[in-house]
């Protein structure tokens, strides 16, 4: 036993894990090392302790790509004596938490993430529950609840149905999401202090799937001229002149023209189409139309 101690030892691993190793303590290692007046080690470089160069460039890779000493312990074959002497700085406590909020995380499809871009200009919203992770939720009268299990569906959230109490007692339905990590990098995008802001980035990130979800959520087409022309038009009464001209300039990278018009009902700004813009738009769009939602798409006939 005492050869198989002093041949353990010197290979890099610690008193305590010989012990386990052993089934015994770590004191009796320590007694059968000084019996053989076998030098306890103070923390060294790995260097001096024979590790191979190799060795330590693969612990530190794998401790960089996020793997925890004992998952390194099996994978690479060696003690934590040697991973401890070969990685030059551990994690901090946050940063290992960090660590593991990202590994539980999922990465959103493209699909997913236009839902999400497209619907938050429109009903949807980014809310920082408790103050420890943020939460994606939509709601919609229960006249839409096919184009709400659709979106349950895309992204893979919790479907409720209540009743709002409210003077026209309106029954509701509602998709709740939650992924720190999958939100975190949409609410850099989305919000700014807080608050819902269209900016540069946004208009990057969307695409005509996205600009699809908008359309469902917040815009509409009409008939004229017994159906030989439609037009939409998208409600922006909460977007200011700057953010309207983003919308805009997105719209016409497509080759979308649109119009600023004010609002019957009070202050703020709509976005209309002209007619070939309208039909353009739809056509590109169409194959996004979700169920529940295909009215929308009124085509001109003819």
């Amino acid at each position: 036993m005492e050869s198989k101690v002093i041949s353990l030892y010197q290979s890099g691993k610690s008193a305590y894990e010989i012990a386990k190793h052993l089934d015994t303590y770590p004191v009796k290692i320590y007694r059968i090392l000084n019996k053989n007046n076998i030098s306890i080690r103070q923390i060294e470089p790995a260097n001096k302790l024979k590790i191979p160069l190799s060795l330590q460039k693969s612990i530190i890779e794998l401790y960089d790509k996020g793997y925890s000493k004992q998952q390194i312990t099996k994978k690479l074959s060696v003690s934590e004596w040697a991973i401890r002497l070969s990685v030059p700085k551990f994690r901090s406590l946050s940063d290992a938490s960090k660590l593991v909020h990202s590994k539980r995380g999922i990465i959103l499809t493209e699909s997913q993430k236009q839902c999400i871009l497209g619907t938050l200009l429109g009903d949807a919203s980014l809310t920082k529950h408790k103050q420890q992770y943020w939460v994606y939720q939509v709601t919609h009268s229960i006249k839409q609840k096919e184009y709400a299990v659709h979106i349950q569906n895309k992204l893979n959230g919790r479907f409720t149905e209540y009743e709002c109490k409210n003077a026209y007692s309106t029954r509701k339905c509602k998709v709740r999401f939650q992924n720190k990590m999958a939100l975190e990098k949409l609410v850099t995008i989305t919000l700014m202090k807080g608050i819902k802001t269209i900016n540069k980035k946004w208009m990057e990130e969307i695409n005509l799937e996205g600009l699809a979800y908008w359309f469902m959520d917040d815009g509409s087409s009409s008939y004229v001229k017994n159906r030989k022309w439609a037009f939409v038009r998208f409600s922006t009464l909460s977007f200011d002149l700057k953010e309207i001209e983003l919308l805009a300039a997105k719209l016409k990278l497509y080759g979308i023209d649109s119009t600023k018009v004010k609002s019957k009902y009070g202050k703020g700004t709509i976005m209309s189409l002209p007619k070939n813009s309208s039909v353009k738009f739809l056509q590109l769009t169409k194959q996004y139309a979700a169920k529940g939602m295909e009215y929308k798409w009124k085509l001109p006939k003819g």
